[in-house]
């Protein structure tokens, strides 16, 4: 029992001793001397007085801004100093907005600042003016338009290769398929885009031909063999015709039959019906003609078949050589075949007069000619046949390139090379 206790007591002495030691760190810790509080508070009052001497001496760092009247009459100065040289030491004054001076400097070194704030301003005016959208027509628009717009310089390019190869917007939607132009750049202008519609224009010969009046036509007998121009024209005949005609029997053909006026070339139907009933032939102009056909020679008499004949065939009529018939037979492979008797005519070096006086001979029995798929021909084929040159080759393949494959051969027509008169050259040559 005396030990427990015993115990207990040096235990609770330990314990006083540890709590006594606790509380006296604690108390040196927090417990501060006369001079460390003298100290504390000298630091705070230097601070405070730190903050009070910037607070009250500190001076706002304004930027010197200048009036744009002030810069413009500050340029006009320097425009009258170049025409009037005048002494460097003469000071000039900038001011602030509310009018107050900022310094003096010399004329040399205000004109060069002068200078950088008037160029500032230009290139301002200029942004400020690119901002300034307005209304255009992409198709007639020019490269300035474009970049007033605001569009980069790529992109201008871009736009007026599209236009040179034929391309044409319909609508403003096709616009944004330009090449390099970014979505939000389409969105900023597509509001102002504004695209006439094209114009067809009709050939205005018809009209002219349906305001001539009508000529009075006076029908008499006549001998096809002896008749002039002036009848001929008088009976209905054009005044073409009429030289086609003289010529083809200045040439040395006689008619014999009233069906060969139909070989004259320009002869309708119509107007041999209308001429028929008034052909005569002479008893002795008819026995002339017998005796020359048969003193004619083997040429004359055969009917050549242009898609078909040989060199030698086209050498057997009349004015017809060798130089000639090769001519014939290569131009007649470059087209592919003639669909019509007048492209005989076409071959260099033959004379009118010269295909006049053939054209009863020839005839056209096969019209089977080699066509040219538009959707898988390349430009070096195009531009191989006669009638199309470089340059339309190279569009038709652009515009294929960028609106798809041909739908059908006269989709070519909305290309602007390729005219009515064009169109109905080359499209029997054309298929898809």
């Amino acid at each position: 029992m005396e030990i427990g206790l015993l115990c207990t007591l040096v235990i609770e002495n330990n314990i006083s001793k540890r709590q006594t030691k606790y509380i006296m760190i604690t108390q040196n810790f927090f417990q501060f001397k006369k001079s460390e509080r003298v100290g504390v508070l000298v630091l705070l009052l230097f601070m405070v007085s730190m903050f009070l001497v910037l607070k009250l001496f500190s001076f706002p760092n304004h930027q010197k801004t200048y009036q744009f009247v002030e810069l413009e009459k500050e340029t006009t100065k320097i425009k009258v100093a170049k025409a009037n040289p005048i002494s460097t030491n003469k000071p000039i004054v900038f001011k602030k907005n509310n009018g107050t001076k900022v310094g003096k400097k010399t004329n040399v070194n205000k004109t060069n600042q002068v200078r950088k704030q008037a160029k500032k301003f230009i290139q301002k005016a200029k942004k400020a003016k690119t901002n300034q959208l307005f209304f255009f027509d992409p198709n007639t628009a020019t490269q300035a338009d474009f970049k007033d717009l605001g569009l980069a310089p790529k992109v201008i390019q871009t736009i007026q290769n599209y236009k040179s190869k034929g391309g044409f917007f319909k609508e403003a939607a096709d616009f944004k398929k330009i090449y390099g132009l970014s979505s939000a750049d389409f969105d900023r202008l597509s509001s102002f885009i504004k695209i006439k519609q094209r114009k067809i224009i009709k050939p205005i010969v018809n009209k002219q031909k349906q305001s001539k009046p009508k000529v009075q036509v006076d029908f008499k007998p006549f001998n096809p063999n002896t008749i002039k121009k002036e009848e001929l024209i008088k009976m209905g005949i054009s005044s073409k015709v009429a030289n086609t005609w003289i010529r083809f029997r200045e040439a040395g053909a006689r008619f014999s039959k009233k069906q060969q006026i139909k070989k004259i070339y320009g002869i309708t139907e119509q107007q041999y019906q209308q001429l028929e009933p008034y052909i005569q032939f002479d008893t002795q102009d008819t026995i002339k003609q017998v005796r020359k056909n048969r003193s004619k020679k083997t040429e004359n008499k055969i009917l050549v078949n242009i898609n078909k004949a040989t060199a030698q065939d086209f050498q057997k009529l009349k004015g017809i050589g060798s130089a000639y018939s090769r001519r014939i037979i290569n131009f007649r492979d470059k087209l592919g075949g003639f669909y019509t008797i007048k492209q005989v005519g076409e071959t260099y070096g033959i004379p009118d007069s010269t295909f006049q006086t053939i054209k009863p001979f020839l005839q056209l029995e096969d019209t089977k000619i080699r066509q040219i798929n538009l959707n898988t021909t390349d430009v070096d084929t195009l531009k191989a046949h006669p009638y199309i040159d470089w340059n339309k080759a190279k569009v038709i393949i652009s515009y294929r390139k960028m609106h798809g494959t041909y739908k059908s051969v006269e989709d070519i027509k909305q290309i602007h090379l390729i005219t009515d008169e064009v169109f109905a050259r080359i499209s029997p040559y054309l298929t898809i």
